[in-house]
């Protein structure tokens, strides 16, 4: 995995209990979540994951240390 979109892609399939969710905005419309709106157990998996991709090469440290919900 190479970039940030690839690796959110592979946690939602790896993890489909947690399944990306949307919220309505002020205008009524619904919007994907940003990276605060998950529920910290989530965000604390996401970190794990990114760990384990890092730790076994994967993905390199730098995009680890990029890579957001």
């Amino acid at each position: 995995m190479t970039t940030q979109k690839q690796i959110r892609q592979n946690f939602w399939l790896e993890f489909p209990q947690f399944k990306k969710g949307y919220k309505k905005n002020n205008n009524g419309n619904y919007v994907p979540k940003t990276q605060n709106d998950y529920k910290t157990d989530i965000r604390c998996h996401f970190c794990d994951y990114l760990e384990n991709l890092r730790c076994n090469g994967v993905i390199s440290e730098n995009l680890a240390n990029r890579a957001t919900l």
